[in-house]
């Protein structure tokens, strides 16, 4: 799982992944960005294994049981961002194992959580 948190002043973006080597081939996936756009709108790029879907969860305690799911994705360019959404919810990354997305994160801190979408 990947991780990643906003502060309080809404300027800081930090990524958190566990293991010493953040490839995506040895640590999938791990959030290789995670910045501020503008107001409460955060970009986050997402690396793992080509086609491997993913959902986001948030929380403000860092309690991800279950968390809260990120319904709020969305491509800042949905032609050349790499990976796709689908539903508000699903980020799927590209053949390169790439996927950017978008989403809104309100309060004083927010974590988020990257994990594998259940299946079908």
């Amino acid at each position: 799982m990947a991780y990643a948190f906003q502060l309080a002043d809404g300027r800081d973006g930090i990524a958190l992944w566990s293991g010493p080597d953040r490839s995506a081939a040895s640590q999938p996936p791990f959030i290789s960005s995670f910045a501020l756009v503008s107001g409460d709108t955060w970009e986050l790029t997402l690396q793992g294994a080509a086609g491997s879907s993913y959902e986001f969860r948030s929380s403000s305690t860092l309690d991800f049981a279950p968390g809260t799911l990120v319904e709020s994705l969305a491509q800042g360019d949905a032609v050349n961002d790499p990976g796709t959404v689908t539903g508000g919810n699903l980020l799927t990354l590209d053949n390169n194992g790439e996927g950017k997305v978008r989403m809104t994160l309100t309060g004083p801190r927010n974590f988020v959580r990257a994990q594998t979408a259940p299946g079908p």
